[in-house]
């Protein structure tokens, strides 16, 4: 049977592994496990302000006029650019004249430490994520302790925000208002033999860079002894509260059974609702196995439903309760894993694989027409999907093509060496273009 992806979760996650940041505390804080018991009163929030900013599939985040990007250089640093919708062009995020970008007089330039990163906006802040850990320190200093920075839009102001350590994680997605930071957050504790992990939903204002306890789910998460993983994702917020989902994955055996055993999967979407100045859940609907996935957009939660014959795709208003069919034989290829990429432009995109190549599908949510992609290009010999990495107005940002450069690099005693690499190709294409895929791609003027 096949099993589902959603894009939120890369299918680890199933069994409690999702892409993470490791850390949640404050990095003085004296104990690992103790988490910040502050909250914020739930019925002053204004949820429907609340919006993913970040889900750390690489996609940009930017505003209406453009968007932030990273560009790693050869020796490990990288800059941050910004991509201008209008000029069709890439700059680095400096405005200081005759600047080389390469040095920390110039506010793009981020230092090699030894740990990925990533940029996005949040309101009038932009957001640099470093997904560092413990483990990093001691081979490249404090700098590698995972934390976040926030700048002004045009990189000058650049502060951290909160440090955090190795205790817990960081869970995507991340949402905001403008003012704060959302998310969900994992937390490893340890007694003795015992390792065990507690959930969070947090929120980190840019004003203060403390953490505020949102919701506790250590009351709501099931137990028994056959439960090896109870893992819980944050999907998003609706205009009332935000909506979570929890797996409880367990190994029934029965007394005296011997062999192969196999796992159990039982699966509950909930509300977090405002009740009484704070949030409470309430339960959406819940179903056995894994052959389901759900998307949040716009109060209503997307899912996929999946058997050996047949995929289809239906539609649940959280607002009124009711639940209509938007597709049905959906043709997303034979692969075991089937991912929501996204919403755009109105257009849900499915993502798949058949016979090692990319097969994608969208689906107007208005018409409920569906229509495949096919839109592709080449990268030695692997073909490369089109895939969509922000939006403008009336056109999409993609990576249409790839070439080969030579990037001079510096070494430590001031000689020169070039080194040869490949880089994307970014261009703009018409929205209508890429539902009817149709290649008529703007390539953006090469970053220089």
């Amino acid at each position: 049977m096949k099993k589902l992806l959603w894009r939120f979760v890369l299918c680890a996650a199933m069994f409690g592994l999702v892409y993470s940041l490791a850390g949640c505390n404050p990095a003085s804080s004296t104990s690992a496990s103790a988490l910040p018991s502050s909250s914020i009163a739930a019925s002053t929030a204004d949820y429907s302000a609340y919006k993913t900013v970040y889900t750390g599939e690489g996609t940009y985040g930017g505003t209406a006029a453009g968007v932030y990007r990273l560009v790693y250089r050869a020796d490990g640093s990288s800059n941050i650019t910004y991509i201008d919708y209008a000029t069709r062009s890439e700059i680095y995020l400096c405005n200081r004249p005759n600047c080389t970008h390469d040095n920390e007089s110039c506010t793009s330039w981020l230092p090699m430490d030894g740990i990925s990163k990533d940029v996005f906006v949040a309101g009038d802040h932009l957001v640099i994520l470093y997904h560092g850990s413990a483990s990093d320190v001691d081979e490249f200093g404090s700098a590698a302790m995972p934390h976040i920075d926030i700048a002004n839009l045009d990189g000058s102001e650049r502060k951290t925000l909160i440090t955090l350590d190795a205790a817990c994680e960081l869970n995507m997605p991340i949402l905001s208002d403008g003012n704060s930071l959302v998310f969900l957050t994992t937390t490893v504790q340890q007694t003795g033999n015992t390792v065990s992990s507690a959930n969070q939903l947090v929120r980190i204002p840019f004003n203060e860079g403390k953490m505020q306890v949102l919701y506790d789910f250590s009351a709501d998460t099931p137990q028994g002894d056959d439960l090896i993983d109870c893992p819980w994702f944050l999907y998003g917020a609706t205009d009332n509260g935000f909506i979570v989902k929890n797996i409880a994955v367990s190994v029934p055996v029965k007394p005296g059974q011997t062999g192969i055993v196999q796992e159990v999967q039982q699966h509950n979407i909930y509300k977090l609702q405002a009740q009484n100045g704070k949030l409470a859940m309430e339960e959406v609907f819940s179903y056995p196995g894994g052959a389901y996935g759900e998307y949040l957009y716009h109060n209503n939660l997307y899912q996929l439903t999946l058997d050996d014959t047949n995929v289809s795709l239906s539609r649940l208003d959280l607002t009124t309760g009711k639940k209509e069919d938007i597709a049905d034989h959906l043709s997303v290829g034979d692969s075991d894993m089937i991912s929501f990429t996204g919403v755009y432009g109105g257009k849900l995109v499915l993502s798949s694989w058949h016979d090692n190549a990319p097969v994608r599908v969208m689906v107007d949510l208005d018409t409920h027409e569906v229509k495949p992609c096919t839109l592709t290009y080449q990268e030695g010999e692997q073909e490369r999907p089109v895939w969509i990495f922000a939006e403008s107005k009336d056109a999409y940002l993609v990576v249409f093509g790839c070439e080969p450069y030579t990037e001079a690099v510096k070494g430590k005693l001031g000689d020169v060496r070039n080194v040869q690499r490949v880089r994307d190709i970014y261009g703009l294409i018409d929205k209508q273009d890429y539902w009817n895929s149709v290649p008529n791609y703007k390539p953006l003027t090469p970053l220089s």
